[in-house]
């Protein structure tokens, strides 16, 4: 049963109860008008028989003056409010003091759950609400199982909600530090091959400066080599042309001319000397005639002459191409210094060139690397507020519905005092109550004088002394019901 249903039937019953009385007291003012036949009379005190809805509602209008049905249906509905404070656990005082508090709660209006009943019930357990469940023992502790079962589900689903955020949180931090060492990685890796590219040009120039200067001064020696030689060669030249100078065929001639006069005096010396010990046919044999004498000599003299003239222009021309040849060995290495001098700039530019491209190349793949990494941050960031904003949102709608099961567990009321056992409510006895309430006061409006034993500070009869028999029943009512 849940709540509305509970206060739909106490309303229910309090309306049929005032129908009732409206019934009977038509059905009085009916019966004096026409009466009721002795048979129908009959057939509504004999409880043995079964009545359907129309047989109730004609018995009612029959029975709105009888006293004995009136007092009848009072001690039915008394028996049916004893009944239900056994099955619920409790003694008859126990169970008026229920029906009070539940009087005092839902008042006279038809239940409904709204934000002052809420309250109400919210209060501590010394107060009204509390104090008016809703259900028998069996259903509270099953709505009340039911509820908590629900709400630990819940509580177990906002704890995994925060261990998710967490996990969500742990996971974008961890993803976030990936991506940062990753650029970081990039960058210190870029920032190295720049300074080992700077390094390796730095000891390359220093090694080409070095280089270049051992060529330089190789070059300086060299070309010390080739001035050297140039002024041998010129000497050379120079003594050969002077040499030349003093071989011409007049000073040839002139010198061997001397020489055969020298020859001829010496001769005439010595022909004179032998002359004078020997014939002139000694003499002529052992040298010949003056003339051939002479003309040998002057021949042999011009042959020396030509032959010195030879070797000394044999000579000198060795040694200029001996000096031709070293200037241009020494002109060809100058040459090959420069060359390499040369080979050596262009090589470095293209190595130059080629480790800028590598480091343009290796630049722009870490800016391609950061701007993914920033597109990476920002969906990485997108789909972590995407999945926060809906463990959130969850958890928000969880806060909000373990709200609502907390109120429907206060929203019971207190447990019913015959605990599980229990199969009533107290607010079926309340219902209980009300309807022999309203079946007592019908008896008295009708002067019928029926007695309450149960609420007798309450009622619509006058207070009456004495005892009356229950008329066709079995029990003796002792105090009379007064306002």
């Amino acid at each position: 049963m849940d709540w509305n249903k509970a206060f739909r039937l106490h309303s229910f019953a309090q309306l049929f109860s005032i129908l009732t009385f409206v019934v009977v007291f038509t059905g009085f003012q009916s019966a004096q008008a026409g009466g009721c036949s002795t048979a129908m009379t009959t057939f509504c005190n004999d409880s043995s028989k079964t009545k359907n809805a129309a047989d109730i509602e004609k018995c009612e209008k029959c029975s709105a003056n009888d006293c004995d049905y009136l007092k009848r249906r009072a001690d039915d509905k008394k028996d049916e409010f004893t009944k239900a404070c056994k099955s619920s656990g409790q003694g008859t005082d126990s169970c008026k003091k229920k029906q009070a508090a539940c009087d005092d709660t839902a008042g006279e209006e038809e239940f409904n759950m709204s934000e002052s009943l809420l309250a109400a019930l919210n209060k501590a357990d010394t107060g009204g609400a509390s104090k008016c469940t809703l259900y028998s023992g069996q259903g509270f502790y099953e709505e009340k199982d039911r509820i908590q079962d629900k709400l630990d589900d819940v509580n177990k689903k906002l704890k995994d909600n925060k261990k998710e955020l967490a996990e969500i949180n742990a996971d974008f931090t961890k993803d976030l530090k990936k991506i940062q060492e990753d650029i970081a990685d990039a960058q210190k890796e870029y920032q190295e091959k720049e300074a080992d590219t700077k390094k390796a040009q730095r000891d390359r120039a220093s090694e080409q400066a070095k280089q270049a200067a051992e060529m330089a001064q190789n070059m300086r020696k060299l070309e010390s080599t080739i001035l050297q030689k140039q002024q041998e060669k010129d000497d050379i030249y120079a003594d050969k042309a002077s040499s030349l100078g003093q071989m011409t065929e007049d000073v040839a001639n002139s010198t061997c001319m001397d020489t055969v006069r020298e020859a001829y005096l010496k001769r005439k010396e010595a022909l004179k000397v032998t002359s004078q010990k020997s014939s002139t046919k000694s003499l002529i044999q052992a040298g010949g005639s003056n003339s051939n004498y002479l003309n040998m000599s002057f021949k042999q003299c011009m042959a020396k002459f030509y032959n010195a003239r030879m070797s000394l222009i044999r000579k000198s021309d060795a040694k200029i191409y001996v000096n031709d040849k070293d200037i241009g060995y020494a002109q060809s290495e100058i040459d090959n210094l420069k060359t390499q001098l040369s080979q050596m700039s262009t090589l470095e530019q293209q190595a130059q060139q080629d480790e800028q491209t590598t480091l343009t190349q290796q630049q722009q793949a870490l800016q391609q690397k950061i701007q993914r990494a920033s597109s990476e941050m920002q969906s990485l960031l997108q789909t972590t507020q995407q999945k926060a904003k809906a463990v959130t949102d969850d958890s928000n709608e969880l806060q909000t519905r373990y709200k609502q099961l907390s109120n429907q567990i206060v929203a019971l009321g207190a447990a019913p005092a015959g605990g599980r056992a229990s199969t009533t409510s107290a607010r079926e006895v309340s219902i209980a109550a009300d309807d022999y309430k309203a079946a007592r006061d019908a008896a008295n409006k009708a002067s019928c004088e029926y007695y309450d034993t149960l609420f007798s500070d309450s009622g619509t009869a006058k207070a009456a002394a004495g005892k009356e028999e229950r008329s066709g029943g079995g029990s003796t009512k002792k105090s009379k019901v007064a306002n």
